[in-house]
């Protein structure tokens, strides 16, 4: 697929905010990179590996890759909402310098007078990443990722290989060898249609593949760094 097409173009967005506060734009423009390198994940799953098979790339283990596309996607999909945030710390809350900035979290407990008063109130924002359901869920992944051992599953579907003769009487050796070959056939289909699936991560009350939470990942950074650049700071 081709690169994402935004709605507003992003470095006449980072102009205008450049010419206020340069700080907010380089925290826009890396915000906005980010959602570009989610899309392009979101290809590249696809491309590699185009069904729910847990499929090794390059010699690399499937656990590997899964997990590696996982923390990828969630790591990105929040650091572009907190990059925004530190835009709006930047421009509006008087943090310079090496201060720390605000994140979507933080901004809830510092500065959100100042944030809620602002001219076109970009409390709002906040407010609106926060109520996004898909947020906590990834945030929390997120933090399971980076910071503790958390919980992932996977299935296996596993085809019989039934038997397959049920002869009684005495084998000829022409019979049990037609018979082994048979067996052995009748094994090589089964192992070729059992399945693993790939990995399914917890968000919220669902176990979620791969695939959906890299695009769940996608489509929230996507979302909310869009309505940022229709912020109009000036």
């Amino acid at each position: 697929m081709a690169p994402y097409a935004w709605s507003r173009d992003p470095e006449a967005v980072a102009r205008q905010l450049n010419a206020l506060n340069a700080d907010a734009q380089s925290r826009l423009t890396f915000a906005v990179e980010c959602v570009n390198g989610l899309h392009y994940l979101a290809d590249l799953d696809n491309h590699l590996i185009p069904r729910d098979t847990a499929t090794a790339v390059l010699e690399h283990g499937w656990q590997v890759i899964d997990m590696a596309h996982v923390r990828w996607a969630a790591s990105s999909a929040i650091t572009a909402l907190d990059l925004c945030a530190a835009a709006l710390g930047r421009l509006y809350c008087g943090i310079t310098g090496g201060e720390r900035d605000l994140s979507v979290e933080s901004a809830r407990e510092k500065h959100w007078e100042t944030l809620n008063n602002a001219p076109r109130r970009p409390s709002q924002w906040i407010t609106a990443v926060r109520g996004d359901h898909r947020y906590k869920g990834l945030l929390q992944l997120r933090h399971e990722l980076t910071h503790r051992v958390g919980p992932r599953s996977y299935s296996v579907h596993v085809a019989d290989a039934l038997h397959v003769s049920d002869r009684t009487s005495p084998w000829t050796p022409e019979a049990a060898c037609a018979h082994a070959e048979a067996q052995a056939e009748a094994q090589a289909r089964a192992e070729a249609a059992s399945i693993t699936h790939r990995t399914r991560f917890p968000i919220g009350s669902s176990d979620v593949p791969v695939p959906e939470v890299i695009c769940l990942a996608r489509d929230l950074a996507t979302k909310h760094v869009e309505a940022f650049l229709a912020l109009d700071p000036s």
